[in-house]
């Protein structure tokens, strides 16, 4: 008998690497949906920022908007006196890979991992120390929106209780 060949792409060995061949359960499926919309919405916030903050080196009047962050920012900063530009930057990036942590979560969770869920939980809770540490208390009851804030909790409370109710007893 002849058997049907299927050829498959580059893009599509890439998926079923990332993606296994197994679904998970309908409710695995529906809540790292959920997850992934929620740490794309995140994810394209500091991406965006990332990409902002590097190229307003080449705009015209660069040292007129890099006075205005700093006059904004600079009652934010407790703990890191200096250009707020910079700190921005920096927490920008050091967010863009604790999100890549945090999609690494939910890719293993998707496989049904164990450290899927841990690496999820702990770089959602990376991300409010990072910010905390680099742009102080100040900067997170100011400038972050208490939606962002619910949001974050939701997701990794959601995924908390998930990882005690289902690996509680292995």
């Amino acid at each position: 008998m002849l058997e049907k060949i299927q050829k498959i792409n580059l893009l599509q060995r890439i998926w079923v690497f990332i993606i296994g061949t197994t679904r998970p359960n309908m409710l695995t499926q529906v809540s790292v949906i959920i997850g992934f919309c929620v740490w794309l919405y995140f994810f394209s916030w500091h991406l965006l920022s990332f990409i902002t903050l590097s190229l307003m080196g080449t705009l015209d009047k660069t040292g007129e908007i890099n006075a205005a962050f700093n006059r904004i920012g600079s009652h934010y900063q407790l703990l890191l006196p200096g250009n707020i530009t910079t700190y921005l930057w920096i927490h920008a990036l050091v967010q863009l890979i604790v999100f890549g942590v945090s999609l690494t979560g939910l890719i293993l969770i998707w496989r049904q991992k164990k450290i899927g869920f841990l690496l999820y939980i702990f770089s959602n809770a990376a991300t409010w120390v990072v910010t905390f540490l680099l742009l102080g208390m100040a900067y997170m009851w100011n400038e972050i929106s208490r939606v962002d804030f619910l949001l974050m909790l939701l997701v990794t409370v959601y995924f908390g209780l998930g990882y005690w109710i289902f690996y509680r007893n292995k």
